[in-house]
């Protein structure tokens, strides 16, 4: 994984929720940044109960911004955005794999048995 977790708080600012992660094998870091847009766009209020339950989501934000950085998707100064359309995609990927998974374990039971 290109993107280790520093052990720092979520931060809740004007524009939204950020935090630093590390990139592996360096002392450079990034900032990443879910703004109150995404939060909108689910009907979520971003204040403070949210900001509370931020830390719950932690290590899906961090596969989700680490699948960005593979991807090129940091900006020239750090800083990699998770938007809205990056949240309904990545929970659509969980869900396919969650599926997929049931369907592999109905049928080792197929042909196992119990």
């Amino acid at each position: 994984m290109p993107l280790q977790r520093i052990e720092a708080e979520i931060a809740w600012e004007a524009y939204g929720f950020a935090f630093p992660m590390r990139i592996a094998g360096t002392a450079q870091t990034v900032q990443v940044v879910i703004s109150n847009e995404v939060f909108t766009a689910l009907g979520w209020p971003p204040d403070e109960v949210l900001w509370a339950h931020m830390d719950k989501a932690r290590s899906k934000l961090e596969a989700l911004a680490n699948a960005k950085y593979e991807h090129g998707r940091a900006t020239a100064d750090g800083i990699i955005s998770i938007t809205f359309s990056d949240v309904v995609s990545f929970f659509q990927y969980e869900a396919l794999a969650k599926r997929r998974r049931a369907r592999l374990s109905g049928f080792a039971a197929l042909l196992f048995g119990d």
